[in-house]
């Protein structure tokens, strides 16, 4: 009896100094482990869509070039898994690395671009984007985590996959948004000509348009469309939607 309350006592001490903890001082354990704060430049080019993948948080800015700059714990730099592919600038964290405490801390990563065209956030990451404009732009959330963008475009295509929030300010003439899942796609500040909007699930869409609007609602979301459009709604399911 003693020898198994004896093993048992060791297992919980080792099941505590791994699970993180702080030491005499006052300092995280995975703290020490991933080393002091860093700067790495990633000298990539030719994207002009960007997507992240995992914690991390992303800031998008227009500029006349290229540039791309992570920031954090030395142990999370190393994790980071940054590479151009297909025109798209993707940022996620290596798959053959060894977590001891990185997939906890979050690098912040910079980005530089002349033209942004797309952006996506799968994971519980975040984004923000400065600028996107042009003909059409697209923008996705899968998981938990946000996308804020402004946008000057003659289209806007916005989907929410899960429970992330998507926030969009600026002007375009066409809208075609989406949410499926629980998340929130705030629109509101986006002022657009003609929209269409779905919801399948209890996630909800505000939006503003000042010609027609199309809503589709299957589930307990709501959308509500400002600005004056002339809505036609088709719905099954407790949700609501509300024109004006």
């Amino acid at each position: 009896m003693i020898a198994r309350l004896t093993a048992a006592a060791a297992l919980l001490l080792v099941a505590a100094c791994s699970s993180g903890g702080s030491d005499a001082t006052g300092t995280p354990a995975n703290a020490q482990t991933l080393g002091p704060d860093a700067t790495r430049d990633y000298p990539l080019n030719g994207f002009d869509r960007v997507e992240l993948a995992g914690i991390d948080a992303v800031s998008v800015r227009t500029g006349p070039g290229f540039a791309v700059r992570a920031q954090g714990p030395q142990g999370v730099l190393d994790r980071l898994d940054i590479r151009v592919q297909n025109g798209t600038l993707k940022v996620g964290r290596r798959s053959d690395s060894l977590d001891w405490g990185g997939e906890r801390s979050a690098a912040k990563v910079v980005v530089t671009l002349p033209k942004l065209a797309g952006a996506t956030v799968s994971g519980s990451g975040d984004m923000d984007a400065d600028r996107a404009d042009g003909d059409r732009f697209e923008a996705a959330v899968a998981g938990s985590g946000d996308l804020t963008v402004r946008i000057e475009a003659k289209e806007a295509v916005l989907s929410i996959a899960g429970s992330g929030n998507l926030t969009a300010r600026g002007k375009i003439a066409n809208g075609t948004y989406s949410v499926a899942g629980s998340g929130e796609l705030d629109a509101d500040d986006l002022e657009a000509g003609t929209i269409r909007a779905s919801v399948a699930g209890s996630g909800d869409i505000s939006a503003k348009a000042t010609g027609s609007a199309a809503v589709s609602i299957i589930g307990s979301g709501d959308v509500a469309v400002g600005g004056g459009a002339r809505c036609t709604v088709n719905k099954v399911g407790s949700g609501d939607a509300k024109c004006d």
